[in-house]
């Protein structure tokens, strides 16, 4: 199960992203995004409502659909974000963008069924 949940990340180029509005109330918006190193990652504008929203609070939920000839494949992720360090804009763009790391965790075999991943972050392994 886990080798089929890691090759729908590694296909990714969309997904769907969820913050906390500081009234407490969701924001989703749709970002592209890719799959290393054990982390979800994309590009945002600093301004925008979602990176306000995890400046204030880093929890995020991230639906990825892999939709193919086949019976469609998703993976479901509860995480906390990181702002990268990575300096490979120019100036401007940095001035302007950031990139956010979501790690994917663990597979929850027991949430899991076949073609829905569910990965979720520890609160431990976040500190």
């Amino acid at each position: 199960m886990k080798d089929d949940a890691l090759q729908v990340l590694k296909n990714a180029k969309l997904g769907t992203l969820a913050t906390i509005n500081a009234d407490g109330s969701p924001w989703v918006t749709p970002v592209q995004l890719s799959f290393t190193d054990g982390s979800i990652s994309w590009h945002s504008g600093i301004d925008a409502i979602h990176s306000r929203n995890l400046e204030r609070d880093s929890r995020v939920a991230i639906v990825i659909v892999e939709s193919n000839n086949g019976p469609s494949k998703a993976v479901y992720l509860s995480s906390r974000v990181q702002i990268s360090d990575q300096k490979t804009f120019n100036e401007q763009y940095q001035k302007t963008m950031a990139q956010y790391l979501a790690p994917i965790g663990e597979l929850d075999e027991t949430k899991s069924e076949p073609n829905r991943y569910y990965f979720k972050v520890s609160e431990d392994s976040l500190v």
